[in-house]
């Protein structure tokens, strides 16, 4: 039987350590990889929670003009929240990548930010019942913005309250990345109010060219991402 010194690494956690994306060469917090796998599983709850929404309509006809009539308002909920989702689920691997521990506060702030999430089925349903106009829609935008606000303030205190990111990011870097997520939901509701119900061109061109400057940030920052180990 094989024996370790205890200087020694022990192979079966070396080759645990393989199964986790970004995981670097120095040790990270057990509780943050915990943090991580419990986060990919509330984003696939909720957008598997969007599938089941999915069914025929109740008078259908059993023609394929039929069936499109009576889903299409769904389906643009569910294209539009899908979306949603899947930008989050890609802006918390991008914040999660330069995060090395875990704390109280982050588990918190992180778990507001996943249970908005797992609400947005709900309001694409909201969406779906009463068009893309009223206070269904005003609703779900702000379901939307609050997540965004919800994972600025992890970045917030990750980086620049409690420190728990890379040291090697400038904390120049660290204030205008968390300055521009907390700057993108207000630019979302006023290229959907102001620019997409409205039908103003301009505005809608203006707030998506914020967003895309502001996203230089984001693209600044994966200069300092960890390295994946080989194999």
């Amino acid at each position: 039987m094989a024996t370790t010194d205890e200087g020694s690494a022990s192979p079966a956690a070396g080759a645990g350590d393989s199964l986790l994306e970004g995981r670097v060469e120095d040790v990270r917090d057990y509780f943050l990889e915990r943090l991580i796998m419990l986060s990919d599983g509330m984003f696939a709850v909720a957008l598997t929670l969007l599938a089941v929404e999915l069914h025929p309509p109740a008078q259908w006809d059993g023609s394929w003009a039929g069936l499109w009539m009576g889903v299409w308002q769904k389906l643009g909920a569910y294209f539009v929240t899908f979306c949603a989702v899947g930008a989050y689920w890609m802006s918390h691997r991008r914040i999660f990548l330069h995060i090395r521990r875990a704390d109280g506060v982050l588990t918190i702030l992180n778990l507001l930010a996943l249970g908005l999430v797992t609400l947005l089925p709900a309001g694409a349903e909201m969406l779906y019942e009463y068009g893309p106009r009223g206070n269904g829609l005003i609703l779900y935008m702000t379901m939307v913005a609050a997540i965004g606000v919800a994972q600025g303030l992890v970045w917030g205190w990750a980086a620049l309250g409690a420190r728990l990111v890379s040291p090697e990011i400038p904390g120049r870097l660290r204030w205008l990345v968390f300055i521009t997520m907390m700057m993108m939901p207000p630019l979302i509701m006023v290229a959907v109010f102001f620019g997409v119900l409205s039908l103003n061109g301009w505005v809608l061109a203006a707030a998506v060219a914020c967003m895309l400057v502001l996203g230089g940030a984001r693209r600044r920052l994966q200069r300092y991402a960890p390295a994946r180990r080989p194999g």
